[in-house]
């Protein structure tokens, strides 16, 4: 049983982006500066005050991914998948994929998504290991089914 989770790399930029905000909103208020050379002062203030309410909300914004995504996983049986949650777990036979849409070229693939009966979608593309459940999935499915390309569900 081959288990994936969310991408550490996607989780640090959920966790960092805040931060960024912070700091790059000074700089919108020294822009601000150019126009109103009296108060260089006002316009810094300005700047962060603009910047720390950006950053909040991007990381009020951040919180219930980061939460989700400790809780998350995704695994990959001899005869269906697994989608495991906080509060759920949703098992899909191989045999109930209808297509899998591909964003991007064989061998440069970005995200996958897997379409069911009833068009029912699950979307993959933030775990780790991405290279390896894309070989994997090309060995448990159907090759037919697979949509490769600028698609979308």
């Amino acid at each position: 049983m081959a288990t994936y989770s969310i991408s550490s790399k996607e989780i640090n930029r959920r966790k960092r982006r805040p931060f960024l905000w912070a700091l790059v909103g000074p700089l919108v208020g020294m822009a601000d500066y150019g126009r109103n050379p009296d108060s260089p002062e006002m316009a810094f203030a300005f700047g962060a005050l603009v910047a720390l309410l950006i950053a909040f909300f991007h990381w009020k914004k951040s919180q219930p991914f980061l939460y989700w995504a400790q809780a998350h996983s995704f695994h990959i049986e001899s005869d269906h998948f697994i989608i495991q949650d906080m509060n759920s777990r949703v098992s899909i036979p191989f045999a109930s994929i209808r297509r899998v849409l591909v964003k991007g070229e064989k061998g440069a693939e970005e995200s996958v998504a897997l379409v069911r009966e009833k068009n029912l979608v699950y979307e993959l593309p933030l775990y780790d290991d991405f290279d390896a459940l894309m070989s994997e999935l090309e060995a448990k499915l159907d090759p037919q089914i697979f949509v490769y390309g600028k698609v979308e569900a």
